[in-house]
């Protein structure tokens, strides 16, 4: 009896915990083709996402960085707060060169305002020609 109730216990704690792990969030994509300074050019995203990517332009750093610099818009009626932004970095025939993340500048963005955000990709051999962003938040 004893080992049963510290069972149920452990499940117990186990659903309360995991089920405090979920949200609702919101995510956009951006897809780009890229000469390295002439940014973006296409572009699809999630009609029912609350979070819009407004643009963005892409340039290489002398030590093989690919920093994409652009802004996002929150389009929905409720704040969000700590709005990701995915991107992954793809060669000339369409494979995954690499992914990296980062935050909007700002820590929430109020219903309709725009924030800035700054992700660096590395790419040392200069193979990214395409990149695509997700924002989520």
């Amino acid at each position: 009896m004893k080992k049963h109730l510290i069972l149920v216990v452990l499940v117990l704690a186990f659903v309360v915990a995991v089920s405090g792990c979920t949200s609702d969030t919101q995510s956009e994509t951006y897809s780009s083709e890229d000469n390295a300074s002439s940014g973006a050019d296409s572009s699809s995203g999630n009609s029912g996402s609350q979070l819009k990517i407004l643009s963005s332009n892409a340039h290489r750093d002398s030590i093989g960085n690919y920093i994409i610099d652009g802004e996002v818009q929150n389009t929905g009626n409720t704040d969000l707060s700590y709005v990701e932004i995915y991107a992954t970095g793809y060669d000339s025939s369409g494979n995954v060169v690499t992914t990296d993340n980062t935050y909007a500048d700002m820590d929430s963005i109020p219903a309709g305002g725009k924030s800035g955000f700054k992700v660096y990709l590395d790419d040392e051999q200069n193979q990214i020609v395409k990149y695509e962003l997700q924002a989520s938040g």
